[in-house]
């Protein structure tokens, strides 16, 4: 049993690293490729670098919560090659460990990591959402941005006289 608790503890350690790492390339190259949007959105007006940026660090949340199944399959998949290429499988095995306990370690950190995506960050996300689409709306012109589908619904934005009504339908 005491072989089992540092196995385990050393495979959910590794399989949380690589999860964090994969979470941060995926994010930094989400901010990277929606800056180049941003910045061809406002390069007509007279603007600093710092809105654009920020703008992505507002939508990049969003952007990961729809890539998180693929994280977690990239992880998972780095994972298993991690422990093969450096023939850790072995030694697990002896000291007992099945195939099944292998694979059930990262699937249960695997379910609640993805609980907590759903409770804790899917009010993050639409809250930073909605603000993205009023700072972004208050730089539109015309019709343009005044609807959104995004995986927390559809977000609609409208504007009567002086007051501006979102609406949000799942």
């Amino acid at each position: 049993m005491y072989n089992f608790t540092i196995l385990g503890r050393y495979i959910s350690k590794d399989f949380l690293r690589i999860t964090f790492n994969v979470t941060l390339v995926f994010f930094c190259l989400g901010v990277i490729l929606n800056l180049f949007d941003e910045i061809n959105f406002f390069k007509e007006r007279d603007l600093s670098m710092l809105l654009p940026f920020y703008l992505s660090l507002m939508k990049m949340p969003s952007i990961v919560h729809n890539l998180f199944p693929f994280i977690i399959l990239i992880s998972s998949i780095w994972l298993f090659l991690k422990i093969i290429r450096v023939d850790e499988l072995t030694p697990m095995k002896v000291a007992g460990f099945s195939n099944l306990i292998i694979i059930l370690i990262p699937s249960v950190l695997a379910f609640f990591i993805g609980i907590f995506f759903i409770l804790g960050l899917t009010p993050v996300t639409s809250a930073l959402t909605l603000k993205y689409l009023n700072v972004k709306a208050n730089y539109t012109e015309g019709n343009e941005y005044l609807a959104a589908i995004t995986a927390n619904g559809i977000w609609i934005r409208e504007k009567k006289e002086e007051k501006i009504s979102i609406v949000k339908s799942s």
